[in-house]
């Protein structure tokens, strides 16, 4: 069997295999980016992929390759990064005008995927394929099938995938008086949705009903303009645009607890859900480097409040969590607690150069999977350039090691900061900060675990 991927393409390692498909991380032998190969068994000589193969530049947005043989598709998927959705949502609040702008782009963005077998079409509407990157929003394309999604061979399950999204995006607490009439014309379309969905045969159709609402694309706050954005060339230190945190602050008093696992003041590691691996903004490889690999922050939320509706919901969902602080095992003497200065939860951890220039903090998190990515939000009171070594323990012998320079571009902001764990570490990490000359508050410490 010829298969001309091969030419191009490199398989690195297998992520997943079951009775429907093999999916492997590879990368492009032209530029040394990585890349997802997935390759899915289908009925011999199933005519609706040919005409997929045919167009398939104009029905996906980030797959390279298609390839279809006797009894197998096979797609290369290139990476994609941004924001999860829950991630946007929660870290800057948008308002209803402009969740609704996210609704058509959503609608107007997978009406594109309407050629596909309704199967493949469920997993691409999900909420775990959006990426947020500037207030646009786009899509993974990262097709993972479970028994239940394999044999969903009719629309219901396409409506029913887009009907939960919709909803997410239109949970709100609050909106603004102005706001009003667009939101009952909204949430009758929405309404509509849910009670008619017999009456449609396909994506389109519905983009179609949102638009004789006359709902245009709305204009994107400055906030939203900031949004986390990664330079795919810049593997470790991703310092990213501040954000402003009085915009941003205002409403996390509404946030809820979604999928998460909990580390440090706020930490995390995201859970896949539904049955589907939401492998979000996998791998962009340093054209440097072969073996490092980034996955991006994906359904992460904040954990600190003990509200018992948000603690009945995590136990619906069967997620674990670890409560705050928990995995922090080590602060080095000068570390201490600020109450009043907290990116999202009761304190974050301060120190200074005043008595010493170099600080630790060690999180007994293992084991941890090559490819998971650490987070953390810095500030600084200063503009100095500060040192980070990150080192990993396995057995406790030092398994991984990396080291990053940090200059915020704001003073007393909170930014960003992540870099991948590219090898398996089984104990501890130590997360060591040098070159201390100012002020350094660090929070939501978290790990986006790769599964």
């Amino acid at each position: 069997m010829n298969s001309s991927y091969l030419d191009r393409y490199t398989i690195v390692q297998t992520f997943k295999e079951n009775d429907f498909q093999k999916v492997f991380i590879g990368t492009d032998s032209t530029d040394n980016q990585a890349v997802v190969i997935n390759t899915i068994y289908t009925e011999e000589n199933d005519s609706i992929w040919d005409l997929v193969g045919q167009n398939y530049k104009d029905t996906f947005n980030h797959v390279l390759h298609f390839e279809k043989m006797e009894d197998q598709i096979v797609l290369v998927t290139k990476v994609e990064e941004g924001l999860s959705l829950n991630t946007y949502l929660n870290d800057f609040s948008p308002t209803f005008t402009e969740r609704v702008n996210l609704i058509y782009q959503y609608l107007d963005g997978i009406r594109k995927y309407d050629p596909v077998p309704n199967n493949v079409k469920s997993i691409l509407v999900d909420e775990s394929q959006i990426i947020i990157n500037k207030g646009k929003m786009s899509f993974d394309e990262l097709i993972i099938f479970n028994e239940s999604s394999f044999k969903s061979k009719n629309f219901e399950a396409v409506i029913n995938n887009i009907v939960l999204v919709l909803k997410k995006l239109t949970s709100l607490q609050d909106i603004n008086y102005e706001e009003l009439p667009l939101y009952i014309k909204t949430m009758g379309f929405l309404d509509k949705l849910q009670k008619n969905n017999a009456i449609y045969n396909s994506i389109d159709e519905i983009f179609n009903d949102l638009e004789t609402l006359n709902i245009v694309s709305l204009p994107i706050s400055n906030t939203q303009e900031n949004i986390i954005t990664y330079n795919s060339t810049n593997l470790v230190g991703r310092k990213v645009g501040s954000i402003n945190e009085d915009d941003i602050k205002k409403n996390d008093i509404h946030k809820k607890r979604l999928f998460t696992i909990a580390i440090s003041t706020v930490g995390l590691i995201a859970i896949a859900s539904a049955g589907v691996f939401a492998l979000k903004s996998m791998f962009p490889i340093d054209k440097a480097t072969t073996s490092n690999v980034v996955i991006s922050p994906k359904d992460t939320t904040d954990i600190n409040a003990n509200n018992p509706e948000e603690n009945k919901e995590t136990e619906d969902n069967n997620e674990e969590v670890i409560g705050p602080n928990k995995n922090i095992d080590y602060l080095s003497e000068y570390i201490e607690k600020d109450f009043a200065a907290s990116k999202y939860g009761d304190y974050s951890f301060k120190f200074s150069g005043e008595n010493h220039t170099s600080h630790k903090i060690t999180i007994n998190q293992g084991p941890i999977k090559a490819n998971s990515q650490l987070l953390m939000w810095v500030k600084l009171d200063a503009s100095d350039e500060i040192k980070i070594a990150i080192e990993g323990y396995s057995n406790s012998k030092l398994s991984f090691q990396q080291s990053i320079s940090h200059k915020p571009l704001y003073v007393n902001s909170w930014e960003l900061i992540q870099l991948t764990l590219n090898k398996d570490i089984e104990d501890s990490i130590n997360i060591i900060f040098n070159n201390i000359d100012s002020t350094v508050w660090v929070d939501k410490i978290s790990i986006d675990m790769f599964k």
